[in-house]
């Protein structure tokens, strides 16, 4: 029974450090700043998980054990690594200028972004070039070459902070969907009207975005604007078996998705064309 017990603890930290420790492949590197890029798993023909905030443990720590548990393979995991914190920081004519990493996928994101977090400090001119650069390499190995293939972001919110009613009355999402069984900081925000259906249709809390959202550098507003298909999963600060069931959840129904698009693509191919 003791052993049982110490065997359970040891798994739990280890699960509690790997968002800390960056498993993986190191694929990318800024030395300026020592801001790494680390990729784990196989090609993925469904979808490419990403964690750019360091600081939301459970949404990566909900993956791996979600990763453990399930027999889907093919699963694509990058994680952005630095200082273990939300931010990341650049260095430039000796000082430390900080940004939101899913603000920094446009110029007015990086612009807004370095004023919010840098408010005592004068902005060099250089600086948004280098970090919208570094923005660029970034999506180089993120974004998969096939546009089927889903970005799926992971992120964490604290209670009542962010949540679904976030977006109520919001210019930003054309539509949501409160869930009458679901914690309201547990929610998907999606792209795609197909992806919004099935989970208001599945009785969860899910925003659409709206394709007049305002550009503010994230990473949802770049996709939607390149017509890559896109979800958050988002789930409050150690909701991590509920956040696990949301990535269960995704990735199942994108699997299925994916089988049920490549037999019509099938049955088209082979299905012949009636005489006229």
């Amino acid at each position: 029974m003791r052993i049982f017990l110490f065997l359970k603890i040891i798994f739990w930290l280890v699960l509690c450090m790997i968002p800390f420790l960056g498993f993986g492949q190191e694929v990318f590197f800024n030395e300026k700043s020592n801001i790494k890029l680390h990729k784990q798993g196989k090609n993925s023909r469904i979808a490419h998980f990403v964690a750019l905030h360091q600081d939301e443990n459970t949404a990566v720590a909900a993956f791996y054990q979600f990763q453990q548990n399930t027999w889907f393979k093919d699963l694509r995991f990058f994680q952005l690594l630095q200082k273990s914190d939300r931010l990341i920081y650049f260095n430039i004519t000796k000082k430390q200028f900080a940004v939101d990493p899913n603000r920094m996928f446009s110029i007015a994101g990086i612009q807004a972004s370095l004023k919010i977090h840098n408010k005592k400090k004068m902005i060099p001119t250089d600086l948004v070039d280098e970090i919208h650069s570094f923005a660029d390499s970034l999506l180089h190995f993120i974004l998969p070459k096939d546009s089927t293939i889903y970005i799926v972001a992971l992120h964490n919110n604290t209670n009542k902070n962010y949540s679904i009613l976030s977006y109520k009355n919001s210019n930003d999402v054309d539509t949501i969907h409160l869930s009458s069984i679901d914690d309201p900081d547990d929610f998907y925000l999606v792209t795609e009207r197909s992806d919004f259906n099935f989970f208001a249709g599945r009785n969860r809390n899910v925003a659409l975005q709206s394709k007049q959202a305002i550009d503010d550098g994230s990473l949802s507003i770049y996709c939607q604007q390149r017509n890559i298909p896109y979800i958050n999963i988002e789930a409050e600060h150690k909701h991590l078996q509920q956040q696990e069931l949301m990535i269960k959840e995704v990735y199942t129904y994108l699997f299925m998705k994916k089988c049920i698009n490549n037999l019509i693509l099938h049955n088209k191919i082979k299905t012949p064309k009636s005489e006229e």
